[in-house]
């Protein structure tokens, strides 16, 4: 059949073209994505409501030993509404506890003062995940939040002052609550909906194409009431961007568009309501089961086998050797079950450099010496590249006497080739109409008479087509989500010297029929090092084997942010969520303690570093994840150079922090570096700042270089004067006209310890120093 060695190109300089843009790395594709999950909502509050008044909490204590049960009750389905998170955050600010509070606004990943708490207690080992949201907390993430607050030390006296300060300060109005219940219950009729909606399409969908054919929707709804809503299906047509009319098939997201905007076209009296929604779902299901029934066997097995590529992606170590091998299996598995047993030669081509050629990225193992690594030209490969420009398929019946196919095997000539090729774009999942490479499918070594495709046939090469796009999608996102992680804690080690490790594990769906998860273990960075360490394979963590990691899998139930002691040693853990909110990974930082036991502590400038790549790391990722699932505009600083792939996620974390210190950038900042200079009476210091100013100047004046300007620190004060914050702030590194002597500019701050800024509490000093340092890593790229 096929042999998984020759999947994808041998060693290490395998280059595809990327979702986002530019050819990406596929050797370290690493990624998973996060197991299905519902959002955990809150259990009903236990004190009445009357009228429009603010309401005070009148509920039971929870306490530590309470909360050991009450993680196992997390209703995914409950109506109920979450607690406000900001409410409670004041409530727990106010408590009076020694212990500091969390600051939950944002990715905070320090406390607000002293060390940091003791070891939380276990709250349950069965979780509901639940995503992270700014203005409310779900039941878990309450408890984790209340639980990391209190610390393991905390007395029954304390535990019962807090509930009873929670209870007397949390506040709601009536109105807040039913807004918050009505868009809960709006969430799980939506919910509710497109599930019925997907198990109509894959009815419809009887050969696993992943798309229906509009004119067959078109002809059963006009008979909907018998053609009375014929009008109400017109209008509805039109909807969309571009209009759904325009579309000769329809996915499964048109799909549910156009019976969403049926149902919004059909009169008042006849389109609102569950019934309505129910009434037309009968109709087209009884149409389905009517024109499908004699292929629904066929069509259950393919579509097993397209769920098959579907976990290879989701549970394959982030890697795309596993995505290939279930791509073969499902097409070699249906020519000999579903076509006769045909005789297939399979190959997967991507674009590069813009879409000028193809490379010949993966294999059947027969063909793998002629085709594998190779690269096509639109001339050499015409009937692929017009598959591409039409993201049509293009059937070749006879391929010894069309003269378009080309043969990689020069030894045989077009005369004798009999058989018969078909190239099936494979799409783009978010950006309709642009293919970004070909899978290949041809009979050329078939000697029988059966080597003709049929319709069903090419039908199912376009859904697995489909279904590999979307995984490749998947891999690609998440290896770039762990480059972005990488440019982090290569920044937060050499700002935080307390860092002893940070270690980044990407959560992946289990192997049984359960709802939980397990993680894998991808990369690890330690103290000192300029590049992290990505494990080969990586290793995988399951919550029942790893009681020590609990605190893992607690961080990516909650999606927050954690404290915790293992084995004596502290550890932070930072979820990596996607734009939803929902945890896609978790980031576990080692912190160092002393010989005591306790934490050694944060220096108030590596708090505020922590703080803000906590930030810009979350912030870069729900960037990437939205740019992954929908057509988004890329960050300015990026569009510059065209950077795209690999290179573009390990810049994304730098340019968000740059976009942080423009913020800080304000006009205050020129005179605040003056009168630090003056008031200083320490040379060292003084030496400091002298540097950081003079590579500022020569990153916005480099044709000022060598002149007085930056020689003289009198002269350099006047320039610091002017307009500084303003240039600082509209400064952009990529820029095309930007030169910038990075060698020289460096040397100016080769001398300068960061900590030492820090220790001196120079707040502008400190920003100064980190723009220069964000805009000369940017530069490298």
């Amino acid at each position: 059949m096929h042999d998984p060695n020759h999947w994808p190109l041998q060693g290490h300089n395998h280059m595809t073209c990327g979702l986002l843009g530019s050819p990406v790395a596929m050797d370290t594709e690493k990624t998973c994505m996060p197991c299905d999950a519902g959002q955990g909502d809150m259990p009903p509050p236990c004190h009445e409501i009357k009228g429009g008044e603010e309401r005070r909490g009148e509920g039971n204590r929870v306490t530590p030993s309470e909360s050991l049960e009450l993680g196992h009750q997390t209703a995914v389905n409950s109506p109920e509404p979450p607690e406000d998170r900001g409410n409670i955050e004041e409530v727990m600010k106010g408590s009076g506890s020694d212990t500091p509070a969390l600051d939950i606004e944002g990715l905070c990943v320090v406390m607000e003062s002293g060390p940091l708490p003791e070891e939380a207690e276990d709250p349950g080992s069965c979780w509901t995940m639940c995503a992270y949201d700014s203005q409310t907390v779900s039941r878990g993430q309450f408890l984790q939040l209340v639980l990391s607050f209190l610390g393991r030390a905390s007395s029954g006296a304390t535990v019962d002052s807090l509930a009873e300060h929670i209870k007397a300060g949390y506040r709601e109005k009536e109105s807040e609550r039913l807004l918050q219940l009505q868009q809960c219950n709006q969430q799980k009729e939506e919910a509710r909906r497109s599930k019925e909606v997907s198990s109509l399409f894959f009815s419809w969908d009887s050969e696993g194409r992943g798309a229906v054919d509009r004119e067959e929707v078109e002809r059963e709804l006009s008979l909907y009431k018998d053609g009375a809503e014929e009008g109400a299906l017109q209008r509805a047509w039109q909807h969309g961007e571009p209009p759904l009319s325009s579309c000769s098939v329809l996915s499964l997201g048109q799909f549910q568009a156009l019976l969403r905007a049926f149902l919004v076209e059909l009169p008042p009296e006849e389109g609102s309501g569950v019934w309505a929604f129910q009434e037309l779902l009968v109709y087209l299901q009884e149409r389905a089961t009517l024109r499908g029934g004699k292929d629904r066997g066929r069509a259950a097995t393919r579509r097993a086998w397209l769920q098959e590529i579907r976990r290879a992606a989701q549970r394959g170590a982030a890697q795309m050797e596993p995505v290939y091998g279930s791509v073969f299996s499902a097409v070699l598995r249906d020519a000999e079950v579903n076509a006769e047993g045909k005789l297939l030669s399979v190959s997967v081509a991507l674009l590069e450099e813009e879409g000028s050629r193809l490379r010949y990225v993966a294999c059947t193992t027969e063909d793998a010496r002629l085709v594998l690594n190779k690269m096509l030209q639109p001339h050499q490969a015409p009937v692929s590249f017009s598959a591409i420009e039409s993201c049509r398929p293009v059937h070749v019946p006879r391929v010894g006497v069309h003269g378009g196919v080309y043969l990689f095997d020069e030894s045989r000539a077009s005369s004798q080739c009999y058989g018969s090729f078909i190239a099936i774009p494979i799409l783009d999942p978010r950006e309709q109409g642009r293919a970004i490479g070909v899978l290949g499918l041809d009979t050329l070594r078939d000697l029988n008479d059966t080597h003709l495709f049929s319709r069903h046939e090419i039908d199912f090469y376009q859904g697995v087509s489909s279904e590999f796009s979307r995984a490749l999608q998947r891999v690609v996102t998440r290896c770039s989500i762990l480059h972005i992680v990488e440019s982090a804690s290569l920044w937060i080690h050499s700002r935080v010297s307390a860092i002893h490790s940070i270690t980044t594990y990407l959560m992946e769906p289990s192997d049984g029929q359960g709802s939980d998860y397990s993680l894998r273990k991808m990369m690890v960075m330690e103290g000192g090092s300029s590049r992290s360490h990505w494990l080969s394979p990586p290793p995988s963590l399951r919550r029942s084997d790893h009681f020590s990691r609990e605190y893992l899998f607690q961080c990516c139930d909650t999606s927050q942010v954690g404290h915790y002691v293992v084995f004596g040693a502290y550890r932070l853990v930072l979820p990596v969520r996607d734009s939803a909110g929902w945890a896609l990974g978790v980031v576990d930082m080692e912190l160092e303690t002393l010989s005591s036991g306790h934490q050694g502590g944060l220096q108030p400038h590596e708090r505020r570093d922590l703080s803000a790549a906590g930030k810009a790391l979350q912030a870069a990722c729900v960037q990437l994840h939205r740019e992954s699932t929908e057509p988004s505009r890329q960050h300015t600083l990026l569009e510059a150079k065209g950077l795209g792939g690999e290179r573009r996620a390990s810049i994304l974390f730098l340019c968000f922090m740059l976009k942080h210190l423009r913020v800080r950038c304000v006009s205050g900042l020129d005179q605040s570096i003056v009168a630090a200079l003056q008031s200083s009476q320490d040379a060292p210091h003084h030496f400091h700042i002298s540097q950081v100013v003079k590579a500022v100047l020569l990153l916005l004046y480099p044709e000022r270089e060598g002149s007085v300007h930056t020689d003289d620190w009198d002269q350099m004060k006047m320039m610091v004067s002017t307009d500084l914050g303003y240039r600082l702030a509209r400064f952009e590194p990529l820029a095309t006209a930007v030169r910038v002597d990075s060698e020289l500019v460096h040397s100016c701050i080769a001398g300068v310890e960061r900590r030492e800024l820090g220790q001196h509490g120079s707040l502008p000093l400190e920003d100064l120093y980190d723009w220069v340092s964000i805009c000369l890593s940017i530069c490298s790229y």
